[in-house]
């Protein structure tokens, strides 16, 4: 009775080691992606997306636009009927994910306005009451590089998908207007679009711009237009 008894009291007081096995997922970490877009205007210093202050004019969130990179043209630019300029940019995704919808491009509203009628190089006492923006002329045209001399086999502007811009038709050209511009990418919602649309981290996409001050061939005939400037701009974006 008394071994009994200590074997019992052993067994109820004593415990078992069991079989166990640990496998640990340590250290796990998530990082999101960036999409960034940089302007570079010919021969300027590159402008990014991010650099914009966050307001309520913005409508990409956390302040992911800029709205100050460089003016393409100056008020001084093919000021003379016949005149002609033009100015080349680059837009690069400066971000760490493929821009897999691509660049879209967008024109500003255009706005007429006289120059001041006194002090700097565009005073002047006369002004006449034309249009200019629906006078001056406009054309966007893809490129393969950033020296800005071979066209892509696509005009952006006005739009022509298997032709570069200088074989595009004479009058299309001149129905080609700052004004239109704005009425074609914004009003009828059909922005400008590159080639290729897909956008690789680092890739670039090459624009030249040409504004050209038509000239009717009469004497006389682009007076209204004296004395007066336009002020537009373009918008670009890059989405996933």
């Amino acid at each position: 009775m008394f071994l009994v008894s200590l074997t019992g009291s052993a067994f109820g007081a004593g415990t078992f080691a069991s079989f166990n096995a640990t496998t640990t997922n340590a250290g796990s970490t998530f990082a999101t992606g960036s999409l960034i877009l940089s302007n570079t205007k010919q021969s300027a210093t590159a402008c990014m997306s991010s650099g914009g202050a966050l307001n309520t004019a913005q409508t990409i969130l956390n302040g992911n636009a800029n709205a100050s990179c460089d003016a393409l043209f100056n008020a001084l630019t093919a000021n003379v009927p016949g005149a002609t300029a033009t100015v080349g940019l680059t837009l690069t995704n400066e971000g760490n994910v493929t821009g897999a919808t691509g660049i879209k491009g967008i024109a500003t509203a255009c706005t007429n306005a006289d120059t001041p009628g006194s002090g700097g190089a565009t005073a002047t006492v006369y002004h006449g009451s034309g249009d200019l923006c629906a006078y001056l002329n406009i054309q966007v045209q893809e490129t393969t590089d950033a020296t800005f001399n071979t066209p892509v086999s696509k005009c952006m502007y006005p739009v022509d998908a298997s032709n570069a811009c200088a074989s595009v038709l004479t009058a299309t050209l001149n129905a080609a207007t700052v004004s239109t511009f704005y009425t074609a990418t914004v009003t009828n919602n059909v922005p400008l679009t590159f080639s290729s649309a897909s956008v690789a981290a680092g890739a670039s996409r090459y624009v030249k711009i040409t504004l050209t001050f038509r000239d009717a061939g009469t004497a006389g005939s682009e007076n209204q237009y004296m004395g007066r400037y336009v002020s537009f701009g373009t918008q670009w974006t890059l989405t996933q």
